[in-house]
C-alpha cells in the first residue's frame, strides 16, 4: 500500500473515530510481503497490553481478501482483544461488529 493511500485510510479512520467518540492513537500497516502475522500478533499483543476494546478497519478487505475469511478474522480479532472490531468503511454491508 503506498503512502498516499495509507494517509487517506488514516484521515478516514481518524473521521470515523471523532465521529464515534473513540481516541485513534495508532494505525498498524503491513510494510511488504509476508508481515500479516507479524503485525496481526502485534496488534492483538498491544490491545491486551494496553486494555483495547476498540479496534477500527478500513474495510473487511483490510483483514482478508475473501470475504467469508474476512469475517471470520474480524470475529477472531474481536475475541481475541475482548472488544470490538469496527468496519468504518460505508460503502460496506455493515459498520459495526456481529454481536
Amino acid at each position: 500500500m503506498d503512502e498516499a493511500t495509507v494517509r487517506r485510510h488514516r484521515r478516514s479512520l481518524a473521521a470515523f473515530a471523532e465521529r464515534s467518540g473513540f481516541d485513534l492513537t495508532d494505525v498498524y500497516v503491513e510494510e511488504g510481503p509476508g508481515q500479516r502475522l507479524v503485525v496481526w500478533a502485534g496488534l492483538i499483543a498491544d490491545c491486551r497490553a494496553e486494555q483495547v476494546a476498540d479496534v477500527l478497519v478500513p474495510s473487511y478487505e483490510h483483514l482478508h481478501r475473501s470475504a467469508d475469511l474476512a469475517h471470520f478474522m474480524r470475529g477472531e480479532l474481536a475475541e481475541a482483544i475482548r472488544g470490538t472490531v469496527w468496519v468504518t468503511d460505508p460503502r460496506g454491508p455493515e459498520a459495526r461488529h456481529d454481536d
